[in-house]
């Protein structure tokens, strides 16, 4: 086998075997996404799973960090299409709305950490740490819409479009049909409005 080859399925296997994660976790939730689980998934044996990952809790931790970056792809795939700030500020916000079967899967991923984090330390400190590099980012977008804000009344913004957004996720992952794609669209522009229209005011 050429190197290039080697190196091909070398990253199909590491594919394959973030994908078994990902979905183990988003399908089964986090108690029982266990090595033996993502292996049948994977189609491959527990010691090549844990040859790859090391531990169970690095096998989650890698599943978080899958969440991460593909919040991060979309809310930088958002700020990359030239809308002025208040529609960027929307755009980037509604990636995280369940508005499709991939965000709906997010979602159930964030809840499921949400939950594993309040008796797990390790992965508390992953999940408030990107939740913090999140607020970071909405604050930033509330303060390009808002310059005259100071910082703190920006982060405060930031704060509460978040915790609608994480509240709307999560409360139309368990009642879909009264808190629709359409209604979790409505709240978010009437909040957005309503917190910087009273700068205005």
């Amino acid at each position: 086998m050429t190197d290039d080859a080697s190196d091909a399925s070398t990253e199909a296997t590491n594919l394959r075997l973030s994908q078994a994660v990902w979905e183990t976790v988003a399908d089964d939730g986090i108690e029982a996404t266990t090595v033996r689980r993502v292996a049948e998934r994977a189609e491959c044996t527990t010691g090549l799973l844990m040859h790859h990952f090391g531990t169970r809790t690095a096998m989650l931790a890698h599943a978080r960090e899958v969440l991460y970056k593909r919040t991060a792809a979309r809310a930088d795939n958002a700020e990359d299409l030239g809308l002025n700030p208040h529609e960027t500020l929307y755009e980037v916000l509604s990636g995280t709305l369940t508005l499709d079967t991939e965000r709906q899967q997010e979602a159930r991923v964030w809840m499921g950490f949400a939950a594993a984090a309040l008796p797990d330390s390790d992965i508390r400190k992953l999940h408030v740490s990107g939740n913090r590099d999140w607020l970071q980012r909405i604050t930033r977008l509330v303060a390009a819409c808002e310059p005259a804000a100071s910082p703190y009344a920006a982060q405060d913004f930031a704060v509460r479009l978040i915790a609608l957004t994480e509240g709307l996720a999560t409360l139309s992952s368990l009642d879909p049909d009264t808190y629709s794609a359409d209604i979790q669209r409505s709240m978010l522009t009437a909040e957005i409005d309503s917190l910087l229209g009273a700068q205005h005011s």
